[in-house]
């Protein structure tokens, strides 16, 4: 009997067989959704993207009468959407991880392939001297020399503000590299 009356409650507030309703329903929470999810770092289409699944996922549960819900349908439909934002961030972070793995896997290879190959001595000078770098200036230097990676693409890699701050690091890598050349007569 309760079912029936939170059922009917549910048909009251939006009827899903009125296309006119729903839109109603869909542009009525719409912007008030998009204005809550600011806080999360995703743009305007994905934000979308998120509320439209959501509104399919509630129509859907009201159809075949699977909603379980004590809260009014605004309520339901913005936690829908939070956890389906929730879940497009994690994913995000692991794909974010997994590239971010692949590329070092890529580099360790190329050091690897660059220990096989025969180089010249002053090639061998070079290689000594970089490995005295830091991490990072070895990175920005083999990605922009080695693998020929543009500026954008090095900023984008290494997650860099502006292509100056790419220019202004690779110029203090340089330098340094210069200076241990020269402390050690390469």
């Amino acid at each position: 009997m309760e079912k029936e009356t939170h059922q009917k409650e549910i048909e009251e507030e939006l009827n899903i067989n009125s296309e006119i309703e729903l839109k109603q329903f869909y542009f009525k929470y719409r912007d008030e959704f998009l204005r809550i999810t600011n806080r999360y770092k995703l743009d305007q289409e994905t934000k979308l993207d998120v509320y439209q699944d959501a509104m399919v996922v509630l129509v859907e549960a009201i159809r075949q009468e699977k909603l379980n819900v004590q809260q009014n349908l605004r309520s339901y439909l913005f936690g829908i959407g939070k956890n389906m934002i929730v879940d497009k961030i994690k994913a995000e972070i692991k794909t974010r991880t997994v590239q971010e793995e692949l590329k070092k896997e890529a580099v360790d290879r190329e050091t690897l392939t660059l220990d096989k190959i025969e180089l010249t001595h002053q090639q061998r000078m070079l290689k000594v001297a970089l490995e005295e770098l830091g991490k990072k200036c070895q990175e920005i230097l083999t990605l922009f020399y080695y693998r020929k990676y543009s500026i954008d693409a090095i900023k984008s890699a290494m997650n860099y503000n502006n292509d100056n701050v790419v220019k202004a690091h690779k110029s203090r890598c340089l330098k340094q590299l210069r200076e241990v050349m020269k402390s050690k007569d390469l």
